[in-house]
């Protein structure tokens, strides 16, 4: 499988001599799949209103799972919706913390993929 490459600084599309470029490997797809799903608000997207965590309630998600929701739930929720995406055959090993100054999240998770595993640190404000 194949996709647009997104640069991780800017989350445009990266470009490179003028072309677009194509991720090229599993392990890339992968790791950018989970990050975009982390980073998506659910019910924002309109082809798909379920993509993405239920960060904040909108008008398609009734669920918000900032704020004083137990972190066991919290977890679920983003565990989830890590494992929606396809490339993703399961989770090795997950811990989330929560900065309760800056509101910014940490995840660290290895995940299980076709041809092997991978590790993603994220951080998500």
């Amino acid at each position: 499988m194949s996709d647009l490459y997104l640069d991780y600084d800017t989350w445009d599309l990266a470009i490179e001599d003028g072309d677009l470029v194509f991720i090229d490997t599993n392990a890339l797809l992968a790791r950018q799949a989970v990050v975009m799903t982390m980073r998506a608000f659910r019910g924002e997207w309109f082809k798909d209103i379920n993509y993405g965590v239920p960060w904040v309630e909108n008008d398609n998600n009734s669920v918000a799972i900032l704020g004083k929701t137990p972190k066991a739930v919290f977890d679920s929720y983003i565990r989830e919706a890590i494992l929606s995406n396809e490339e993703i055959l399961s989770i090795i090993s997950y811990t989330s913390t929560l900065d309760q100054f800056t509101g910014k999240i940490t995840i660290d998770t290895k995940l299980e993929i076709l041809d092997g595993s991978i590790t993603i640190s994220e951080e998500v404000s």
